[in-house]
């Protein structure tokens, strides 16, 4: 299927934790200033890097940086909303560590969300030990 250029293409920032709902969403309109200023240059989509996107907020959490992936509800491919001019796709904000943002630079999202499914790591829970 050929892409309009006409189209206008979105991403809606979703995230999960086992924290408050405030901190959810200090998290994702974090992520969604980051990629504001970003105009464009950093994608908003899944496979991102985020890095210190924390930093912009005020949570109190052991991990630092985002990486978007497909949302994790649904598995597979990332939902999308197809309207006349506009598409719409969804993304998780998922928080990492400095050694799991090294790791998804070094051999990607999906090496380290593999990774994180090997050690059973919960990466809805934002105050996980660090390794």
């Amino acid at each position: 299927m050929e892409q309009d250029p006409e189209t206008e293409i979105r991403c809606e920032l979703l995230t999960f934790t086992n924290g408050s709902q405030a901190d959810a969403a200090e998290a994702v309109l974090a992520a969604a200033d980051l990629l504001k200023q970003a105009n464009g240059v950093v994608p908003a989509q899944p496979g991102t890097l985020l890095p210190d996107v924390v930093k912009r907020t005020q949570l109190s959490t052991t991990l630092t940086h985002g990486a978007l992936v497909a949302p994790t509800p649904w598995g597979g491919q990332v939902p999308q909303v197809q309207e006349d001019r506009r598409i719409t796709l969804l993304a998780q904000l998922v928080l990492i560590s400095d050694e799991e943002y090294q790791l998804a630079r070094e051999k990607g999202v999906d090496a380290l969300l593999t990774r994180l499914r090997r050690r059973a790591v919960n990466p809805n829970d934002w105050q996980r030990p660090l390794d």
